[in-house]
């Protein structure tokens, strides 16, 4: 995996959770009732990830939370790292209850990796002590290959038209790419281009 022992910055997923809520809700009293917390302690969360962030991200009047510009640009990138989070958990809870060796095998694809799983491993320890990781960076490919021989319980990678049937797919989020080629190019007409079709 991608260098798991970097100093990580002072947030969880809790503040994060706290902040993606209230970009939801617009309001703190029903944030915090949400959350089952206290007003205080929401503006505190709030504070520590606008302090680690460098920015503000919420304009509180009395009649309105709104979103900075700022907290317009992260929320995505928020709503992204919980839904991996939700999914991870989900995931792990489905093979502790299924039984097995205690072991749960995870492949990223690198990018993946740099961007979302660096804090993961600690808060996967934290709620699972018993359960034992194994993180593997694996180009998008050989995590399909390893999903479907089983030799990975589950992989957060991208998909193309090419997607195996025998795997089950749960979209976290779109990210488009583009190819860069000459107009004379014979590829040049087509829309979509699969992965190997790139490769030949």
């Amino acid at each position: 995996m991608s260098e798991p022992w970097r100093r990580l910055p002072a947030l969880s997923l809790k503040q994060i959770q706290y902040f993606v809520t209230l970009s939801g809700l617009r309001s703190f009293t029903e944030t915090a009732n949400k959350l089952a917390i206290s007003q205080p302690a929401l503006s505190s969360a709030l504070r520590q990830i606008e302090s680690v962030l460098g920015g503000k991200l919420v304009n509180r009047t009395a009649q309105a939370v709104t979103l900075t510009e700022l907290g317009t640009a992260i929320l995505p990138h928020a709503e992204r790292l919980l839904n991996v989070a939700h999914s991870v958990f989900e995931d792990m809870q489905q093979i502790v209850h299924q039984g097995g060796d205690g072991t749960l095998r995870i492949g990223l694809v690198p990018s993946v990796s740099a961007l979302l799983f660096p804090a993961v491993p600690k808060l996967l320890s934290e709620h699972f002590p018993a359960l034992r990781l194994e993180f593997h960076d694996l180009t998008n490919d050989a995590l399909l290959t390893a999903l479907d021989n089983g030799s990975l319980d589950f992989g957060i990678g991208a998909t193309d038209s090419t997607f195996p049937d025998s795997l089950t797919a749960y979209p976290l989020f779109e990210d488009p790419f583009v190819v860069v080629m000459r107009k004379d190019d014979v590829l040049a007409e087509t829309h979509n281009l699969p992965w190997r079709q790139l490769a030949k």
